[in-house]
């Protein structure tokens, strides 16, 4: 059941509708309720999987304050922790690790024979383990009480709008407003929520969807193409996952906002970032706050103990490198993150050495080239994510520079392009003169309800003549 489908649609206006019919207090009944058949949709076995994360968690985190021993607490977090992590391993890793390890006895002469599982990834299934183990790990640090009620946390483990693609939510966010839910949602939030949806939509079938017919036509067939169509291709991907992944955030937000549910940005204005520190505090917030409050926080204090400040270094490149596996088994998804960390950990060496460089070149100067910089190394990083191996990334920067990046651009379908420069210039005058100040709630608070009606009413029109109607679902759908 995608957002970017009638029967969403259809199932969301019930939804809503029933929500505020229903008494306040029987509110949480339909979302859980709603939330399970909304991820039953693409596969109902998939439930039990949801359904064993939420039942491990629970009964481990009410166990929790009540051990007194350290060594008993660490067990029970070991047991959350081996569990989900042991779902997402055979789900999600184990056919790449089996792969690597015959490559390995390969390379030195033994046979080995790897079995291949045939299981089917679940969809969201790194996001909802995730959102359950930093509960876990919140009430096992002492800074969360473990929610007693079993429904509302099976609620917050599996609230629709943000399930299958996030934002990660924390259960110090989410939580309160499930026990608290509100009688009446604000006029402001309802008119918020509609139109963050609607331009969520807009990125994804106009700008993401279009794009993608051009993007997957050249990687798919890359070794027919030349260096100068894969700068396009490549420029059109950046553009792709970002409409794709901030549209999806959006109309999670949004839907979740229409039920009086605030959730966390997930996006900012990344491309209008001087550094690559900059872009992850704006691109994927809420797994880089996650990445940071439970990996490099936990790295950081032995790495800096050793290390000095290169400890920093080192833990930003094992925290983002597992980043790029929690994205799956790939050598590209580790490449793309131990790229990242890398240039972090750089930069954050770095820093004063930069500092004085600004004052020598002057602050405009230093904040445009930061600029350029950090789009060209975000720029290589997309053409790594794309690739499905390193065979395939190797050859496409090998074709970009050589001497075909001067050869002619194929373009099979001129309409994609423009439908998708069109999407990008309407978005490129929203983020830079609407969003750069103010969010969707101050926009509802600024702006009269017949202007918002109008600029609701131009989105839908845009998507109803030059959105993508057979569109493929959310990149990070498979993650």
């Amino acid at each position: 059941m995608l957002f970017n489908s009638t029967i969403f649609l259809v199932f969301f206006a019930v939804v809503v509708t029933l929500y505020y019919i229903l008494p306040t207090r029987f509110r949480w009944i339909l979302l859980l309720i709603g939330s399970y058949l909304f991820y039953m949709s693409w596969e109902p076995a998939f439930i039990l999987l949801i359904l064993s994360s939420t039942i491990v968690d629970y009964f481990v985190s009410i166990k929790l304050p009540e051990t007194e021993t350290s060594k008993g607490k660490k067990r029970l977090l070991f047991i959350s922790l081996f569990f989900n992590l042991g779902l997402l391993f055979i789900f999600k890793y184990y056919n790449f690790f089996t792969e690597n390890i015959e490559l390995l006895a390969s390379s030195i002469g033994l046979n080995y024979q790897a079995s291949v599982s045939s299981l089917l990834l679940p969809v969201g299934i790194s996001f909802y383990t995730f959102q359950t183990i930093s509960y876990t790990i919140d009430v096992f640090r002492g800074e969360l009480k473990p929610e007693k009620h079993f429904g509302k946390f099976a609620l917050y483990v599996s609230f629709f709008p943000q399930l299958v693609a996030g934002p990660i939510e924390r259960a110090t966010n989410l939580l309160p407003q499930i026990n608290g839910i509100k009688k009446k949602v604000f006029h402001d939030d309802l008119l918020a929520g509609i139109l963050q949806f609607v331009f969520g939509l807009f990125k994804k079938v106009v700008i993401a969807d279009s794009a993608a017919l051009y993007v997957n036509a050249i990687y798919n067939n890359h070794q027919y193409h030349d260096g100068s169509t894969f700068v396009l291709a490549s420029l059109f991907f950046t553009v792709q996952i970002y409409g794709d992944f901030s549209g999806y955030s959006d109309m999670a937000i949004g839907a979740a906002r229409m039920l009086g549910f605030k959730l966390m940005d997930n996006f900012h204005l990344p491309f209008f970032s001087k550094s690559t520190t900059e872009l992850w505090r704006r691109w994927h917030i809420s797994l880089g706050s996650w990445a940071n409050d439970y990996m490099f926080k936990s790295f950081s204090p032995y790495w800096v103990r050793r290390f000095s400040k290169k400890g920093v270094l080192i833990s930003l490149i094992i925290t983002f490198t597992l980043i790029g596996i929690w994205h799956g088994g790939r050598w590209t998804y580790i490449l793309f993150g131990f790229m990242h960390g890398f240039i972090l950990g750089v930069e954050f060496l770095t820093k004063k050495r930069r500092k004085k460089i600004k004052k020598k070149i002057g602050s405009f100067l230093f904040s445009y080239s930061g600029w350029f910089i950090t789009m060209l190394l975000w720029f290589i990083s997309m053409i790594l994510f794309r690739s499905v191996s390193m065979e395939q990334f190797f050859h496409i920067m090998n074709k970009i520079f050589s001497a075909s990046i001067f050869n002619s651009l194929f373009i099979p379908d001129l309409g994609v392009i423009a439908t998708t420069l069109f999407g990008v210039t309407i978005l490129f005058i929203f983020e830079y003169f609407v969003f750069r100040k103010r969010n969707f709630l101050g926009l509802v608070k600024t702006y009269s309800q017949p202007t918002l009606a109008l600029v609701t009413a131009m989105f839908i029109l845009v998507i109803s003549i030059f959105g993508v109607s057979e569109g493929s679902q959310f990149i990070y759908f498979q993650f």
